[in-house]
């Protein structure tokens, strides 16, 4: 949505804080604006989380937006299936990643698998094949 210029504001005016606050009243105050942005120093690394972390394991988010990283490996000779599930109901039944890890020679292959979960949804990554490892398993607690 386009911002419309007041009255007495043209297109390309500067405005200063006093106008913008005039406009937009207390919500959309530079006050308001700063406090939202402190909001993102607020986002933390819970931990490095891959002892305490296992796939075919449904876990429960707090009362933030979590951001979620998995690296997944494969050393059984063979490709290694995992994909991750979310939902606001145990057991969570959204689909929302999917990663192949392929070991077929020998060498070692990692896949990331990256997945945002909403306030109080349950999330869960699944070995889908050939048991898949969890390499490194990351979360932060965003706002």
């Amino acid at each position: 949505m386009a911002w419309t210029a007041g009255a007495d504001v043209s297109t390309g005016d500067i405005i200063i804080s006093a106008t913008w606050n005039n406009y937009l009243g207390a919500s959309g105050s530079l006050e308001y604006l700063k406090a939202i942005f402190d909001e993102l120093n607020a986002c933390s690394l819970s931990a490095e989380l891959s002892g305490s972390r296992a796939l075919d394991t449904e876990y429960q988010n707090g009362s933030k937006i979590r951001l979620v990283s998995v690296t997944i490996n494969s050393d059984t000779g063979a490709k290694g299936y995992s994909q991750v599930a979310i939902g606001p109901a145990s057991p969570p039944a959204t689909y929302c990643g999917y990663v192949t890890c392929d070991d077929l020679n020998g060498d070692m292959k990692y896949q990331q698998l990256f997945f945002v979960v909403p306030p109080s949804y349950y999330y869960e990554v699944f070995d889908a094949g050939n048991s898949p490892n969890v390499y490194k398993w990351f979360e932060w607690d965003l706002f």
